[in-house]
């Protein structure tokens, strides 16, 4: 009889995944078990020849206790560890911030019944980022700038109805330019609808 795969082997927590290196280079970071619980650990990375990760300074930066973290990114200015987590898989998600000089952890988007969706940041702008929230609207996602050094956030583009959007302009590499939706254009008579693009 052929022996069964563990179930433990098939749906337990990895040993490690989601590994990411600092925009410096300097530091990795990745999602591990931490007390049974995924979470997001860092180690310094090596900067000279040969050397590599330095495993036995790695420390775990979230403190994540119930469902684990399986989503997260670095902030361009390599100080500030983003991720996603909702309430009992509610997927309304939120996004939480760790400050890794500080250790200070956020929730950047303390509002209930929403979902953020991280859109991007831009090396250019390090203390800022783009994200998406369906405060005013269940069906749409506004596009939102957050200040990762005050918390602030400002809306960018109201959503009419599009598909997605994408950060970049030459005017303002931050902007938001978001394409209309298949519906929107049927809402306009089937005509073409134009790009929406919106700077400071």
């Amino acid at each position: 009889m052929v022996e069964l795969i563990p179930r433990q082997v098939l749906f337990g927590n990895p040993e490690r995944i989601s590994p990411r290196i600092s925009p410096d280079g300097t530091q990795l970071a990745w999602i591990a078990p931490s007390d049974g619980v995924l979470n997001v650990w860092v180690a310094p990375a090596g900067t000279g020849q040969g050397e590599g990760i330095n495993w036995s300074a790695a420390r775990v930066v979230t403190d994540d206790s119930d469902r684990g973290i399986r989503m997260f990114a670095w902030a361009h200015d390599g100080r500030h560890l983003l991720y996603l987590q909702d309430t009992g898989g509610d997927e309304n998600w939120r996004l939480h911030d760790v400050d890794l000089a500080t250790m200070q952890r956020r929730d950047l988007t303390p509002f209930d019944n929403v979902q953020t969706q991280l859109i991007a940041g831009e090396k250019k702008f390090p203390t800022e980022i783009l994200v998406g929230m369906n405060r005013d609207n269940p069906q749409l996602h506004d596009v939102y700038r957050l200040d990762l050094t005050t918390g602030e956030l400002t809306k960018e583009v109201e959503n009419p109805g599009f598909v997605g959007c994408a950060p970049g302009s030459r005017r303002s590499p931050m902007a938001a330019s978001c394409s209309w939706s298949a519906a929107a254009a049927a809402r306009s008579g089937g005509r073409c609808c134009p790009s929406t693009r919106r700077t400071r």
